[in-house]
């Protein structure tokens, strides 16, 4: 059998980001956007706890960082 690679899901983010999610494709488009393209699967970690968890102990993602959580933080 062949090697097979499924790619992950491209997520789109409706609202601004969080000011404490980073992500390693910040770093190299240089831009604060996540760049069209960063798919879920990318590695994220939160600023405030230099971790993949936030200090609310949920996973940091791009859609899951959000206005429902107590440590976002709108970019805007």
């Amino acid at each position: 059998m062949p090697f097979e690679k499924a790619l992950d899901q491209v997520v789109t983010v409706e609202q601004p980001i969080c000011r404490h999610l980073l992500a390693k494709s910040m770093y190299l488009s240089g831009t604060r956007e996540l760049p069209p393209g960063h798919n879920s699967a990318g590695h994220c970690w939160c600023n405030l706890t230099q971790d993949v968890r936030g200090p609310d102990s949920q996973l940091v993602q791009p859609r899951a960082c959000n206005s429902n959580r107590t440590c976002y933080d709108p970019v805007v």
